[in-house]
């Protein structure tokens, strides 16, 4: 696709997100379904983008390739068009919720406190919940020292722990769904203030669960001030690793895209300063404002967002949308996307190869005088997983982290 195209293919695709996050309201149509104004079959005939045949084929693509198709099918010019591929999406939602439904259940039989991250919990925020695909259920602990006790529970009921074990999550399955038992709610930064707070925020003594409902079914979420700061350190986290994809900028709208109270907004300001991220928080938030229909009164409740500061960040949320629209679903469209670093210069360099080692063998790396050792074995396990795992070259990640690395910078994230 030649580059005029695939920029009309985007423009269409960014219209036709922004409509069908913003022109449905669900519970609006089911109070009008109740006082007989409009008939419920009438509820998906909405028309969300014009496009020729060819147009509507290159932003079907554009959709599927980053998670978000089941979306537009509020349109049924989309829904006709692929019907296979969304009624496939929507079936593994209804999955995905009875596993989330089903772990929840074998927790709370052994009284171990957990939540849900993202997932159905957003999916409750949008036009239609199982028009919110999801990809594995995410559950947080209250108490990280619950975490073995959690898996011994969900092992009973015949989920098994696969793959490595992350420094914030174990991962299980069952049945096909993966499970990601969080004892952390991100991954750890290569800021040790950032990770301080994160620990703090999200410690047992501080954290507290609401409640939402999904079909009559109550289930335990963060409080609405923790949601938008774990959706923000969520994306920060995908940002700075693979990608974060143009999903999480939708769940960020739809998220925001409500009547809260104040004391979530000051909560939440509050919750961001402390973590050093007004910049990030800046802008995810105007990308949203810009191309998915954010709404600046609430961008300015919640960010430093205003329209004139936008206006001069232009060239930079440009860039920001084009790395975003680049990542897929969550970086999965480039084998050498991997990470991005602070800077471009050797010293971020050094300072990466220091983080991933450190996370790596979190222990060993207490002994300074072990360093060098355990960088060689991170940089060698770097080479190796390039090569056999993703099948790419090493240079090429490298080049690719240098050039995501300067958007980084021109972002400030880290002032």
């Amino acid at each position: 696709m030649n580059t005029k195209r695939s920029t009309e293919a985007n423009e269409k695709f960014l219209e036709a997100l922004k409509t069908a996050l913003t022109s449905y309201d669900n519970k609006l149509a089911e109070k009008q379904i109740a006082e007989n104004q409009i008939d419920e079959n009438q509820i998906e005939n909405i028309h969300i983008v014009d496009v020729s045949d060819d147009e509507r084929r290159a932003v079907r693509v554009l959709a599927h390739e980053r998670g978000v198709l089941p979306l537009l099918c509020i349109d049924k010019q989309f829904l006709e068009f692929d019907f296979g591929d969304t009624k496939k999406s929507s079936t593994a939602f209804y999955h995905i919720m009875y596993a989330t439904f089903e772990a929840l259940d074998a927790l709370e039989k052994v009284n171990i406190e957990a939540c849900v991250l993202k997932g159905i919990s957003l999916a409750t925020l949008y036009p239609k919940a199982e028009y919110r695909s999801s990809a594995d259920v995410d559950l947080l602990l209250k108490n990280p020292k619950d975490i073995d006790d959690a898996v011994m529970a969900l092992n009973i009921r015949g989920w098994k722990v696969e793959g490595d074990i992350l420094p914030y999550h174990k991962t299980l399955a069952k049945d096909g769904v993966e499970l990601e038992l969080h004892f952390k709610p991100v991954r750890p930064f290569d800021s040790d203030k950032l990770n301080a707070f994160i620990e703090k925020c999200f410690s047992k003594d501080e954290l507290s669960f609401d409640k939402a409902n999904l079909f009559g079914k109550e289930f335990p979420v963060l409080s609405p001030a923790l949601s938008g700061l774990y959706l923000l350190l969520h994306g920060l986290q995908h940002f700075l690793w693979r990608g974060m994809g143009i999903k999480l900028v939708a769940d960020w709208t739809v998220f925001w895209n409500r009547e809260l109270p104040k004391e979530v907004y000051e909560q939440y300001l509050s919750y961001v300063e402390d973590a050093g991220l007004g910049n990030f928080n800046f802008y995810i938030t105007a990308l949203a404002v810009k191309n998915l229909g954010l709404k600046p009164e609430v961008a300015r409740r919640m960010s430093s967002w205003t329209e004139e500061k936008m206006g001069k960040q232009d060239e930079v949320l440009k860039e920001l949308l084009e790395e975003v629209l680049d990542a897929g679903r969550f970086g999965e469209m480039e084998e050498d996307r991997f990470v991005s670093m602070k800077g471009t210069g050797i010293g971020s360099m050094i300072r990466e190869v220091h983080h991933r080692m450190k996370e790596n063998y979190p222990s060993l790396s207490k002994m300074f005088i072990l360093w060098p050792v355990l960088w060689c074995e991170t940089i060698i396990r770097f080479m190796r997983n390039n090569r056999k795992k993703r099948g790419v070259k090493s240079l090429a990640v490298i080049k690719n982290a240098r050039q995501r690395g300067r958007l980084v910078k021109k972002m400030d994230l880290w002032s």
